[in-house]
């Protein structure tokens, strides 16, 4: 506590000090979370450019598959060749459409997880906003550690001494 009871102030001296420490850790914290955050969405984003890859890649595979197994049937209807693969190439084709499938939920989750918009600057991303605010929060509270003077005046009285515990929000 530096001000004492009639004691002359001009406006933005300090009155009372907050023991700054904890709230000092706080900042830092919510930095380091908002940096984790940060690398958090960038990795989402690479991992939805490798989805998008995959998916191409499991496109062009189930097209395939489901080329060959109707090559197959066509001939074995003909005589040709015998039915005995007709289920394992069957087999191939529907599990190569169901990778597409799998690949294109993967791409909507990591959508969902990045906003809808991967096309966003990394900070416009709801995660990272999210932790922009909490350090902006902690960087007020720890500005808010001193208390200045409003205006120039004379303290009339001071009801706190030093080392008193006082809660957040209390007159």
């Amino acid at each position: 506590v530096k001000a004492h009871a009639h004691m002359t102030v001009k406006k933005g001296d300090v009155l009372v000090k907050i023991d700054p420490r904890p709230f000092e850790l706080a900042v830092a914290r919510a930095g380091a979370e908002l940096d984790a955050t940060r690398q958090e969405v960038r990795s989402l984003l690479a991992t939805l450019k490798e989805a998008r890859v995959e998916l191409a890649e499991a496109k062009d595979r189930a097209t395939y598959y489901r080329k060959r197994f109707e090559r197959q049937i066509k001939l074995a209807k003909r005589g040709i060749i015998p039915y005995t693969r007709h289920d394992e190439l069957e087999n191939d084709a529907n599990a190569a459409d169901d990778r597409v499938t799998m690949v294109r939920q993967k791409i909507q989750r990591l959508m969902t997880t990045l906003g809808g918009d991967p096309d966003l600057p990394v900070d416009d991303h709801p995660l990272v906003r999210a932790k922009i605010s909490a350090l902006e929060q902690a960087r007020l509270d720890l500005e808010r550690t001193a208390v200045k003077a409003p205006a120039d005046g004379t303290v009339v009285t001071v009801p706190l001494v030093p080392g008193e515990q006082v809660t957040a929000a209390e007159p």
